[in-house]
C-alpha cells in the first residue's frame, strides 16, 4: 500500500515539473515571438524553425538532465564522505535503478515544452508579430 501511494507522489510530482516547465518554455517562447515572426517574415519556413526549437529544447534538456545528475552525485560524495563514514553508515551509490527513475522527467520536461511551443509556431502570423496584434 505505501509503494502505492509513494507511486502517486513521484507521478504528481513528476507531472508537476512538467507542466512548470512547458510554462516557462511559453514564457521564454513569448520572449522570443519578434525573433521567430522576423525569421518567417524573411522566408524561412516553419519546418526549419520547428527543427531548430526541437534542437534547442531537447540540447537545453539534456543539458538539465545532466547538471541535474551532477549535482545529486556531488551531493551523494558530500554525504557520504562528511556525514555517513565518520558515523559508521554506508551511503549506497547511484545506481541504474536510480537513474531510470529521473528519465521520466526529462522526457516529460521535453513534452510538454514543445508541445506548448509548436502548437504556438505552428498558428503564428508573422505580419501580426511584426504589427504588434
Amino acid at each position: 500500500a505505501a509503494g502505492g501511494k509513494l507511486s502517486i507522489a513521484d507521478a504528481l510530482v513528476i507531472g508537476a515539473v512538467g507542466l512548470l516547465s512547458a510554462f516557462l518554455a511559453n514564457i521564454y517562447f513569448e520572449q522570443r515571438l519578434g525573433e521567430f515572426g522576423l525569421l518567417l517574415a524573411f522566408g524561412f519556413r516553419r519546418e526549419a524553425l520547428v527543427r531548430r526549437v526541437v534542437v534547442e529544447t531537447s540540447l537545453l534538456v539534456a543539458a538539465g538532465w545532466c547538471c541535474g545528475l551532477l549535482a545529486t552525485w556531488l551531493v551523494f560524495a558530500f554525504l557520504d564522505l562528511w556525514y555517513m563514514r565518520p558515523h559508521g553508515l554506508v551511503l549506497a551509490p547511484l545506481g541504474e535503478a536510480a537513474l531510470l527513475y529521473t528519465l521520466p522527467i526529462p522526457a516529460l520536461v521535453g513534452v510538454g515544452s514543445l508541445a506548448t511551443v509548436l502548437s504556438r509556431l505552428y498558428r503564428m502570423d508573422p505580419m501580426d508579430i511584426m504589427e504588434r496584434r
